[in-house]
């Protein structure tokens, strides 16, 4: 009877066991959790051209010397030894480049060191300088303004003539 009841026993907590078992909720076994999925389109980036850079009227000496425009919004012509302006000197000021797009992205900003000018066969050499640095920069307006200036080696009894050149301005988001 011992061994009869033994199994009686065994039998109820197996049964209990399993509606035990039973009642488990799935979340018990395994769990999920949700996810969000994102995008930005940002604007495009962009430049464009303004002013030009303009280094002035000038006269050259027996004496090579330069003409210096900063890079800033109210910069004119510094002439330097060997250099003067003629007459009024003509318009001088920073180049200016309009930059566009979305504010607060990193973008690379690339001003070439240099440009040369050339007025037929005869050439100067200009080197530049931006505003704003070369390399990655945040943009924190739009449109940002970037002017351009540079140091103009103007040669000894440098020919006369009208002398121009162009140059890139590049940017790109990072």
């Amino acid at each position: 009877m011992k061994l009869k009841q033994n199994h009686t026993v065994v039998a109820a907590l197996s049964g209990a066991l399993f509606i035990g078992l039973a009642g488990i909720s799935n979340t018990a076994l395994g769990a999920s959790a949700t996810g969000t999925a994102t995008a930005t389109i940002v604007t495009p980036i962009g430049i464009t051209a303004g002013a030009n850079l303009q280094f002035g009227n000038m006269l050259s000496s027996a004496v090579a010397g330069t003409a210096t425009v900063a890079a800033t919004s109210s910069a004119t012509a510094v002439y330097g030894s060997g250099v003067s302006a003629a007459g009024t000197g003509g318009t001088s000021n920073a180049g200016t480049f309009s930059i566009t797009g979305s504010t607060g992205v990193a973008y690379t900003l690339t001003v070439p060191a240099s440009v040369t000018l050339n007025s037929g066969a005869n050439s100067m050499t200009a080197t530049l300088n931006g505003s704003i640095a070369n390399g990655t920069n945040t943009l924190s307006a739009s449109p940002t303004t970037l002017y351009v200036g540079g140091v103009l080696s103007v040669g000894a009894n440098q020919a006369a003539g009208s002398y121009s050149g162009t140059y890139s301005v590049t940017v790109t988001y990072n």
